[in-house]
């Protein structure tokens, strides 16, 4: 559920940051809100630093599937992983263009963050990256960073 290979075919790969911010814009304006900004005087509003999820067991289920969900709706356009080479799903472009996109996905809306996803996503796939066989890379990084397998 990646990006397919007739849209790596069109992404040219030595697009502009800014262009492809613009077209990464469009995207988001269709798949989600951006997000409504509200004040807040300085020690009002709510605070968290919470590393862990304090959810019943249903509720944190439905989260951690939204958020899947939402990697997996990003994915079909290569957006969950821009900078990751393209035989594991990504764009194959540089980290200038993910940090972009990274900004540009903070002005709008997400089902949120959770520790199994950041986990499979942001620590086990880089490290079968790093340092598993040839054939554990090609099996698990591509649906790992699709939030398809959760570990």
């Amino acid at each position: 559920m990646s990006a397919t290979a007739e849209q790596l075919a069109r992404l040219d790969p030595d697009i502009s940051v800014d262009d492809f911010v613009a077209e990464a814009r469009e995207w988001f304006e269709a798949n989600t809100r951006p997000k409504v900004a509200i004040e807040t005087t300085d020690g009002e509003g709510e605070f968290d630093v919470s590393v862990f999820s304090d959810m019943s067991f249903e509720d944190e289920r439905d989260h951690i599937l939204r958020i899947a969900d939402w990697i997996q709706r990003k994915a079909t356009r290569g957006y969950h992983a821009p900078d990751w080479l393209r035989e594991y799903g990504g764009l194959g472009l540089s980290r200038a263009h993910a940090r972009a996109l990274a900004r540009l996905e903070r002005e709008f809306e997400s089902p949120g963050r959770h520790e199994l996803i950041s986990v499979t996503v942001g620590l086990i796939a880089p490290t079968i990256q790093a340092l598993g066989s040839l054939e554990l890379q090609q099996r698990f990084i591509a649906p790992l960073r699709r939030a398809e397998i959760l570990c």
